[in-house]
């Protein structure tokens, strides 16, 4: 029951500043939209930083983890390990280790990967989305935000790869590999971000439909190759044999089938994003990617983390498409039904257990 209060009341609460968002983005006030942004992530953040240990399968065991562990090991040993393999993933304990001792809590530890993560978010959000609260929902509907509160080693390779994106947009393509080689070191999978790199020059038409229709088909009809392709040429990825077994689940599916109708929706309206903001051509290739990497999963269930990388900025070209679709049609009321929509999906598929840090019984 709680999880339907502490998400509903959030979901609400992002639905209801639509129409301030309208005005501030008509107005063109940025100053505003700056505050508007900020108290929206600052939302999202508490979301996740005052939550139990409990919260979430993986959680209670990173805890742990610091607490048992990192807490006292030296970090001469971690680094002694990082310096000895460069696929060792020992940025998580590098870091984790230094956090402590600042703060040697692991509930403070959990908190600040929520604000590394939140932060990415909230530039992008800021500089790129034309809908900030629509942004957010997105982030915690799509259980984004409530995966990196679980896969904390993948969390922050993915808050690095954010910030690797705002480079990239930027030109700066030293300084994106570099940074998704330091993501590497979190987590092998991040590896992959590095498609974003050639992604940007791919142009937004139908082929894209081709290259996901031929994703799903392969993955369909031959899944034997795409597990011996994966295994024998990608296997940097963490645990990839044991995720090969996995097989494929009605979640798995659903999602695929979500982030291509969102990419489709997006598709309609296109020549009008990109028309607007030339950073939405960039955005409309990496949603492509995230369908491309979804349907892989329909063979290896987990590979939706590497969905991850690229479906994670849906929450700025939705936002935007959801915009253009609002104003063309404002008595459809388009895009509360896509709120709705992804909401219902959210709950229909389980939702997210909840319990805040305080609740005793659910103590560390």
């Amino acid at each position: 029951m709680e999880k339907y209060m502490v998400f509903g009341t959030f979901f609400l609460v992002c639905i209801f500043c639509i129409p301030k968002n309208d005005k501030v983005i008509r107005l063109g006030d940025t100053k505003k939209k700056r505050i508007f942004v900020f108290w929206l992530a600052a939302m999202l953040f508490l979301l996740g930083a005052l939550r139990n240990v409990r919260t979430g399968i993986d959680t209670y065991y990173y805890a742990r983890g610091f607490l048992t562990t990192i807490l006292k090991t030296p970090i001469a040993a971690y680094w002694k390990e990082a310096v000895a393999s460069f696929d060792s993933e020992q940025g998580y304990f590098l870091l984790a280790k230094l956090f402590s001792y600042v703060l040697p809590y692991a509930q403070a530890w959990l908190a600040f990967l929520c604000l590394l993560f939140v932060v990415p978010c909230a530039i992008l959000i800021y500089r790129y989305s034309e809908c900030p609260p629509v942004s957010i929902l997105y982030i915690a509907a799509m259980g984004i935000y409530t995966f990196c509160w679980q896969g904390l080693r993948q969390s922050i390779a993915m808050s690095i790869c954010l910030f690797a994106f705002l480079l990239l947009l930027k030109r700066k393509r030293v300084w994106f590999v570099l940074l998704v080689l330091l993501a590497f070191q979190f987590h092998r999978s991040s590896i992959v971000f590095l498609l974003a790199l050639p992604a940007m020059n791919l142009k937004v038409d139908l082929r894209d439909y081709l290259w996901i229709a031929v994703a799903f088909l392969i993955t369909l009809l031959a899944p034997g190759l795409v597990n011996g392709v994966l295994l024998n040429y990608f296997n940097f990825f963490d645990k990839v044999e044991d995720y090969a077994s996995g097989g494929a689940s009605h979640y798995t599916y659903t999602m695929f089938f979500i982030l291509l109708l969102l990419y489709v929706a997006c598709f309609l309206v296109k020549d009008e994003l990109i028309e607007r903001n030339s950073v939405n051509k960039a955005l409309f290739n990496m949603a492509m990617l995230g369908v491309v990497f979804q349907a892989m999963a329909v063979v290896i269930a987990e590979f939706f983390r590497i969905s991850y990388y690229f479906s994670v900025f849906n929450m700025l070209l939705v936002a935007n498409a959801g915009q253009v679709a609002a104003e063309r049609y404002p008595k459809l009321k388009l895009r509360l039904g896509f709120l709705l929509f992804i909401v219902f999906i959210f709950f229909a598929t389980g939702g997210f257990d909840y319990w805040f840090l305080w609740e005793s019984k659910w103590s560390f």
